[in-house]
């Protein structure tokens, strides 16, 4: 009888031990989810706060910069605004020739704390996407976002924010021109890629199309795709995947 009672008392034992580590499993997913929910809030509110900073900057930029491409002071208006804000990656303006007091485009960069100041004659273009983002900010009458692109000089995906150029002329308003202001997404990638989940998961940022804006692997930005992944993952019995994949 002993020898039955020390069997159910090993296998309630077991069964505990069981139970216990599923439980604690439970506990450890609900804790890496609930931390994982707040650092994706953490990056969300980053990420609307440079994004409104942004549009609101370069609005106000617009309202102001004809004034001062008139006294020749371009640069004194853009150099403070560059400088406040570290997140910018750059600013350009392109008036029509007939407004272009010292040049047809201004333009003012800064990268690692270095900024530049220059004036061209007329707009230059290392890409075709870069042609094409100065077409669509060129040709529009009201304020918008160009897609994300990685930067010519500097090598780091940006997304440029662009607005008309409006000058009352005869009482009408007419488009001189416009200004594009260009937000560096290096400082979100260094600080998603600080985003510790779990032991081996980790956090990104992807644009509409599923293309990587950010990722521990550089090699991956702009180069690839979320919803296009190898046979063997898709194959993966993975609730996540699944879910993923269904909600595109």
């Amino acid at each position: 009888l002993s020898f039955y009672v020390s069997i159910a008392v090993i296998l309630v034992f077991l069964v505990f031990i069981v139970v216990y580590f599923l439980f604690n499993q439970k506990l450890l997913r609900e804790n890496i989810e609930n931390k994982a929910i707040g650092l994706s809030a953490e990056v969300t509110a980053r990420i609307n706060y440079e994004v409104f900073s942004v549009s609101e900057v370069t609005a106000n930029l617009a309202h102001q910069v004809i004034y001062y491409n008139r006294h020749n002071d371009v640069e004194e208006l853009l150099r403070p605004v560059i400088v406040k804000y570290p997140f910018l990656a750059a600013v350009h303006v392109y008036f029509d020739t007939v407004y272009a007091k010292t040049g047809h485009v201004i333009s003012i960069k800064q990268n690692k704390g270095k900024v530049d100041f220059r004036q061209y004659e007329r707009p230059m273009f290392s890409n075709q996407t870069e042609r094409d983002n100065f077409l669509l900010a060129d040709t529009a009458y009201s304020p918008g976002w160009t897609p994300a692109y990685l930067a010519s000089d500097t090598g780091e995906p940006v997304a440029s924010y662009f607005h008309p150029l409006i000058e009352e002329k005869d009482n009408k308003p007419a488009r001189v021109g416009h200004i594009s202001t260009s937000l560096s997404l290096g400082d979100l990638n260094e600080l998603i890629n600080r985003i510790s989940i779990g032991k081996r998961g980790y956090a990104f940022l992807i644009d509409e199309q599923g293309n990587y804006l950010t990722h521990p692997d550089g090699t991956k930005i702009f180069t690839s795709n979320l919803f296009t992944v190898s046979d063997k993952v898709l194959s993966r019995d993975n609730k996540i995947h699944s879910r993923i994949f269904s909600e595109r």
